[in-house]
């Protein structure tokens, strides 16, 4: 069985974070795409299947200011998690290229793809809010590898 993933790599100052495309054989996908078709895809437009990259999945990679500068998580499964409840479609907003995620809560979550740079780093500019006057601003150096993941009740993929 062949079992490939795509790393998405979010370079930040003292830490490294993976966000990860997972390609799995005889999934829904593979009969149509393989590998280097997503990775020419995620590079090229910063989307998956012809959709973006929902904004609360790059939100997994930002923690609390009070936390310190070390991300908590460290991988998401992208392909698995595109387009599930928990990551669909309608739950956010694109206006003029940013993907607004507004939460119940009053607090948000929006990113913008800023491009590509010649080594293959997507930038990405973020902003969030926990429902307050502040809005917190960065950016987020993402690059797309391929790679192998596990899950604790399965193999290793």
């Amino acid at each position: 069985m062949l079992n490939r993933q795509i790393f998405l790599k979010l370079y930040l100052p003292l830490s490294l974070v993976l966000l990860v495309l997972l390609v799995f054989e005889g999934s829904k996908n593979e009969a149509s795409k393989n590998i280097d078709d997503y990775i020419q895809e995620v590079n090229e437009k910063f989307m998956l299947e012809g959709k973006h990259i929902h904004p609360g999945l790059i939100a997994e990679f930002s923690n609390w200011m009070s936390d310190g500068a070390r991300p908590h998580t460290v991988s998401v499964d992208v392909l698995a998690a595109n387009d599930t409840n928990e990551y669909f479609k309608d739950s956010y907003t694109v206006d003029q290229g940013r993907l607004n995620l507004n939460r119940d809560d009053g607090s948000f979550f929006d990113y913008e793809w800023l491009g590509k740079l010649k080594n293959g780093i997507h930038v990405l500019e973020i902003w969030e809010g926990g429902g307050g006057s502040g809005v917190f601003m960065a950016l987020f150096f993402v690059k797309f590898e391929i790679g192998s993941g596990f899950n604790s009740d399965l193999p290793r993929y």
